[in-house]
């Protein structure tokens, strides 16, 4: 038994909702212009809610006839918007007038008075264009699903497939010549038309909004990765991501930036390898090796040598710092790669002009040093022809081993100076280095220099004097550029003062970082004006005269300590100055017979 239904009232109320759908739909869809079936669905909801308003008020405050036509042109048109929706959210370009060409032709045929008046050839035109536009609709909604993945274009495919039945059994009805009244059937296919689709639509379009606004921000992504890509590009440095769990062990998780320029090599040899010890020179810090300290530290820095396609070796510098600690444990690190050749070598050159500038400082003095047992060797092979003369062969032999010992002091004398000119070599790693061996090669460049100032040296280096982390050229240097400090400041003090300089060592507990050593190089000079105090390791900072110094001298002292992983500070105490080097200490190599391993017996 089919139910009774107060028609008008659920078609007024039917229109409310459609109405009400038509503002909701305006509102969420305002702001997405570019939303290709906005403007369609809007009007389709606009109309079908006018439809059901021209279908309750029929015959009541509304001519019946002019209720009819007005309702189902009204209808036709909310068909019709409805299609054109589907079909430009698919993406097919449809003019607007294909969609209100149904409408018009309805309304333009209503304009004949024999079609006007005839009731049943109004339902021949009126159902089949229905039935066009419902299926229509259904297959456009149908291939929107599945383009471009949208499930609720299906659901209402379906749903629109599903009233698209109506029309079919109306015209069954009419070829039955069945009399044709607006039964429950058509009531609740205008209802669902009115207040379902127009939300179901809503839906459909939200959904491609969201789907649309998710293609955007991934466009933008890509578009901002790509930016960045070319940012690196650009760059003369490798950047590196990576990770490092529990274990310690690192994994890579982007490496980018301009690769050939850097390295050497393609990107494609680099920019997925893992681990990059392969083209290291053996020796070499790297990574792995450093990086339980670099997490202690939270950042720190490395020069190592590269391996080039040619065979030659590349000098390369990377730079870490820890980004912090995953909730999954895991700690991300990130850094960069630089080239740092050219550097290396403009460095070397600074180091040679100050080797060379300290070497002129210390002119007068080495003079005096090689001339004193040139004069002992002199005197002593006269003494001795002397003695050869007179038969007397102990007195000779006396002053021939007189003349052996001058000469192997000079020839000690000339080889530490030759060392001290000719610097380091580019590729001598830090080893360890005795401080007394260091502290008396730069006192024996420095004698006749701090010996015509009149400056006394103490030396307390502790028993056994320390071993460090260095080299000992650069150590030598350094040690030789702060005496010559200590010299000028000190000769600059009234006759009779006091002129003594102090260099002492001692371990210091380094905690995570290890044992250390401090060196220490004190003056009584007066000390570091304020004035500089902040800037003293800073290039052409000096308190000396334009004709005196460069003010290089100190900026080396502290990128030659640096470089060999220590630090260095200033200040000033009741007498003078105190320069304080640290240095990692360092274990003695043992003697080369040693450290030679046993051969297994035959």
């Amino acid at each position: 038994m089919i139910p009774t239904l107060d028609i008008p009232t659920a078609l007024l109320v039917s229109a409310v909702v459609g109405a009400l759908a038509t503002v909701l739909a305006d509102v969420t869809l305002r702001r997405e212009h570019d939303l290709p079936c906005r403007r369609a669905w809007l009007g389709c909801s606009a109309a079908q809610a006018l439809a059901c308003f021209l279908q309750a008020t029929r015959g009541g405050t509304v001519p019946e006839l002019v209720a009819v036509v007005g309702a189902n042109g009204a209808q036709v048109l909310a068909l019709g918007l409805l299609w054109l929706g589907a079909r430009r959210l698919r993406g097919a370009p449809t003019p607007v007038w294909f969609a209100i060409l149904p409408a018009v032709v309805w309304l333009l045929a209503c304009t004949l008075p024999w079609f006007l008046h005839d009731r049943l050839v109004r339902q021949l035109l009126l159902w089949p264009v229905i039935l066009v536009l419902l299926a229509s609709t259904a297959r456009e909604l149908w291939r929107v699903a599945g383009e471009l993945s949208l499930p609720s274009a299906k659901t209402l495919s379906l749903v629109i497939g599903g009233i698209a039945l109506l029309p079919v059994l109306r015209l069954v009805q009419l070829g039955l010549e069945a009399p044709f009244t607006i039964d429950i059937l058509t009531v609740l296919a205008i209802v669902v038309l009115s207040t379902a689709v127009p939300f179901m639509a809503l839906s459909v379009a939200i959904e491609r909004m969201q789907q649309l606004r998710a293609e955007g921000e991934a466009a933008a992504a890509s578009t901002g990765r790509a930016g960045i890509e070319r940012l690196l590009g650009g760059l003369p440095a490798v950047i590196f991501l990576r990770e490092v769990d529990a274990g310690g062990a690192l994994r890579l998780l982007y490496r980018g930036g301009d690769f050939e320029a850097v390295t050497g090599w393609p990107a494609a040899k680099l920019v997925s390898l893992d681990d990059m010890s392969a083209y290291s020179k053996p020796g070499d810090p790297k990574l792995r090796e450093l990086l339980p300290q670099m997490l202690r530290d939270g950042q720190g820095s490395y020069e190592w040598r590269m391996l080039q396609p040619d065979g030659t070796w590349r000098w390369m510098q990377s730079l870490v710092r820890v980004l912090g600690k995953r909730p999954d444990g895991m700690v991300e690190i990130v850094g960069y790669t630089l080239d740092i050749t050219a550097m290396r070598e403009a460095r070397a050159q600074s180091l040679s002009a100050a080797r060379l500038a300290s070497l002129g400082e210390m002119a007068a003095g080495l003079a005096h040093e090689l001339k004193q047992p040139l004069q002992a060797i002199s005197l002593a092979a006269d003494i001795a022809q002397v003695a050869l003369a007179r038969q007397d062969g102990a007195e000779a032999d006396r002053r021939l081993d007189t003349i052996v010992e001058q000469s192997q002091r000079t020839a000690s004398l000339i080889d530490r100076l030759r060392r001290f000119a000719r610097g380091a070599e580019a590729d001598e790693v830090l080893g360890p280095v005795k401080l007394a061996d260091a502290v008396a090669g730069a006192l024996e460049l420095m004698r006749f220099t701090l010996r015509n100032a009149s400056v006394c040296v103490e030396v307390a280096l502790g028993d056994p004097p320390p071993v460090v982390r260095a080299q000992a050229i650069l150590l030598e240097q350094v040690l030789s550029n702060l005496l010559l400090n200590a010299r000028d400041a000190l000769a600059a003090l009234p006759a009779g003062v006091a002129r003594r300089i102090r260099i002492a060592a001692e371990p210091v507990a380094g905690g995570e970082a290890g044992a250390m050593v401090r060196l220490v190089v004190a003056d009584t000079g007066g000390g570091i004006p304020a004035a500089v105090m902040g800037q003293l390791f800073e290039p052409f900072v000096t308190t000396k005269g334009p004709d005196r110094g460069t003010g290089l001298g100190l900026s080396i002292c502290y990128g030659l300590v640096r470089s060999m992983g220590g630090s260095i500070e200033a200040r000033n105490d009741a007498q003078g100055a105190v320069i304080t080097i640290t240095l990692q200490a360092a274990e003695e190599k043992p003697p080369a017979d040693e450290a030679r391993p046993a051969v297994p017996a035959a």
